[in-house]
């Protein structure tokens, strides 16, 4: 027997389902994939998806704080609106100017990059060549007092075996 599924199953037997023994059509066993055109797979349509404006301006954005002279667009912008705005405005930013999110987005990004800025100077305390021995120094004599356990109870082994090996 198939794997049974939701509408039944594959091939009946006896009186369950039907009497005439033909499988019932379960969509999940197989079949055909598209029933509408047999033969032939329907054509998806898809929709390219595009970065959308405030994407497109915080990237103007982050590039204008960064000195970049010449812009980019993002890998993702609608080619139809690349050539709007290279049609309308000489530079892409004044474009971004232009834009009714501009405010928003602009104060937003420039907290960002600031944030951004005061980390890179600040610069983590880096750890002394002091601190580095005394770590190493506490870490071998960790593992020296594990060792010097380990020592103990093979001396005492050896000492076994031996008085063992003298009684006989």
């Amino acid at each position: 027997m198939g794997r049974g599924g939701f509408n039944g199953g594959s091939t009946v037997v006896g009186g369950r389902g039907r009497e005439s023994g033909y499988s019932t059509y379960d969509p999940a066993e197989g079949g055909r994939r598209y029933p509408g055109k047999p033969g032939r797979r329907k054509k998806l349509d898809r929709k390219k998806s595009y970065a959308c404006d405030r994407v497109i301006i915080d990237h103007f954005i982050k590039q204008k704080l960064n000195g970049v002279e010449e812009f980019q667009f993002p890998k993702k912008t609608d080619p139809k609106l690349k050539k709007l705005i290279r049609k309308r405005f000489k530079n892409p930013y004044e474009w971004v100017e232009a834009h009714h999110l501009f405010n928003d987005r602009y104060q937003i990004q420039i907290n960002l990059w600031e944030r951004n800025q005061k980390n890179k100077t600040e610069s983590k305390p880096k750890i002394s060549d002091e601190n580095k021995l005394k770590n190493n120094i506490t870490q071998l004599q960790k593992k020296r007092a594990e060792l010097s356990g380990k020592i103990e109870e093979i001396d005492q082994e050896i000492l076994l075996l031996k008085s063992i090996l003298e009684n006989k």
